[in-house]
């Protein structure tokens, strides 16, 4: 049985304005007329694109997820004190997951699950069953991952990055007069 095709959103022409403080203002604030910078259009989407920025963000959290998950699985087989020990165990399911890895991509996190799933090889089918349950679980409100803090952590990151590699390019300038 097919799946009904899921109804792409029509993509938002997005411009991002960087004002004379650096910050970047999008330009629906109809009270901004210019500003010295304009991030391109084509850096968020391009002709060839059939997804928003969103559901591309999307696709990076499923396959953080997915990779999260794997290694959960992987871990709960091989034994959990595994990093830190000279007699590394490796489970068959490991090994396997290892060798699939091998000939299908994880760029997509839910297509990679879904090949293990279409394998001849049960183990392969029941660690694709764990993955899929264990991503359920980054994905829950209750016991997952806070995943609002974290995309506000890593924009903090960015901007305290952003501040700091301008101020030594600042500082690096001065030297040498």
């Amino acid at each position: 049985m097919m799946r009904p095709p899921i109804p792409v959103r029509k993509m938002r022409k997005r411009n991002v304005f960087l004002n004379a403080g650096g910050k970047a203002d999008d330009d629906d604030d109809d009270t901004k007329t210019e500003a010295p910078f304009r991030l391109p259009h084509s850096l968020w989407t391009n002709r060839s694109d059939s997804k928003t920025p969103e559901q591309k963000c999307s696709d990076i959290y499923q396959s953080y997820a997915t990779m999260a998950a794997i290694r959960v699985v992987m871990a709960q087989d091989d034994g959990f004190g595994n990093e830190c020990s000279e007699d590394v165990n490796v489970s068959e399911t490991t090994s396997k997951i290892l060798t699939h890895k091998e000939k299908h991509s994880m760029r997509s996190g839910t297509s990679f699950v879904q090949s293990m799933l279409q394998s001849a090889d049960p183990i392969l089918r029941s660690a694709a069953l764990r993955i899929i349950e264990t991503r359920r679980v980054y994905a829950s409100e209750k016991e997952g991952m806070d995943w609002e803090s974290s995309f506000r952590y890593a924009k903090e990151d960015m901007e305290q990055w952003r501040v700091k590699m301008l101020k030594r390019v600042a500082e690096k300038s001065l030297e040498g007069e």
